[in-house]
Order: structure tokens, then sequence, then C-alpha cells
């Protein structure tokens, strides 16, 4: 299986106050707007997605896996005996993800693009 990390989302408290650090401080630019909670940089590598998160949540960075099939892949997961964060894959912006946890409890999102 070739494996890959084209995504890396950033969870951040306040997306204007992180889209003046990440454009104004290092120089990224705003690729695209998702409504008013989301922003993706242009990049040369991975994709870098800021999202704003809710009251109380806390602040992180979570890689992304992309596969051909996250349905196949959801199920070799659970089959492997991996946390999944939801019982089944689900719809985002650019396809369908799952989330799981690794064995030091950090979130890893696996990405089918496009389906």
């Amino acid at each position: 299986m070739d494996l890959s990390v084209p995504v890396m989302s950033i969870y951040v408290r306040d997306l204007e106050e992180a889209l003046g650090f990440y454009c104004g401080t290092l120089g990224f630019a705003v690729k695209q707007r998702y409504g008013a909670c989301i922003a993706t940089l242009d990049n040369a590598g991975a994709m870098i997605v800021l999202e704003e998160i809710e009251d109380g949540k806390e602040p992180r960075v979570v890689p992304a896996i992309a596969v051909a099939d996250v349905r196949a892949e959801c199920a070799r997961l659970a089959a492997a005996g991996a946390t999944l964060l939801t019982p089944e894959p689900h719809p985002f912006p650019a396809g369908t993800m799952i989330s799981i946890l690794d064995t030091s409890g950090n979130q890893l999102d696996i990405v089918q693009f496009g389906g």
C-alpha cells in the first residue's frame, strides 16, 4: 500500500488570528476559504488546512493519510484493533474520511479524496 500525508490540519482557536500569523508572519497565502471557520493555505508541499475549533476544544495538529478506498481501509484498521473515532467513514469537503487514534492518543485522519 502506498501511503502519503498530503494534508496537515491545524485546529486553531481563532481563524482570523491564525491567518494573521500563518499569512502575515510566516508568509503563506490563503488558497481557499470554506465558510467562516476553514481556510486552506497555498503551499508547495502538503496542503495546510486551518480550522477554527469550538470553545472548550484544544488546538492540535492532525495529519491526513491518503488511501484509495477509505471504506476498505476502515474495515482493515478495525480488524487490526485500531481505535476508530467514528464507526463509519463520513464526508468532508474534499472526499470521505475516518479518524483514528494512534497508541499515544494522537488523532490521524484517513482520507479518500473525491470519494
